[in-house]
């Protein structure tokens, strides 16, 4: 992964387009967030999201972690709320020498800590 694009603007970009894919939210083209399926949406439906959908981007290769949410969904757990502290744990980890497996379940667990 370019280093120039692991900023947190471009790891959230990349987050909304993940959770977009896997159907969490609803379709996002890297601009708008809209749906891509032939039902028409209400305002409220058009912009609703999963309150609990997050990704935790991963980057090994440079020991750094993000974790990504909808804007509007901050219930459980954000970048935010708690964001920093998963993101954390999982560098602190990777930094540490611990294989990319310890390093997720530092993630986990200080999302668990977190919600």
């Amino acid at each position: 992964w370019p280093a120039s694009e692991s900023d947190s603007a471009s790891l959230q970009t990349l987050g909304d387009v993940v959770l977009s894919r896997w159907g969490f939210t609803p379709g996002y083209n890297g601009v708008d967030t809209r749906s891509y399926r032939t039902r028409v949406y209400s305002w409220d439906e058009y912009y609703a999201n999963c309150p609990n959908a997050a990704a935790l981007i991963v980057l090994p290769s440079i020991g750094e972690a993000f974790l990504a949410s909808p804007a509007a969904s901050c219930e459980f757990v954000c970048p935010e709320r708690g964001g920093a502290e998963v993101a954390a744990a999982v560098t602190r980890a990777l930094r540490s020498g611990e294989p990319l497996r310890s390093a997720l379940e530092a993630g986990v667990q200080a999302t668990a800590e977190t919600v």
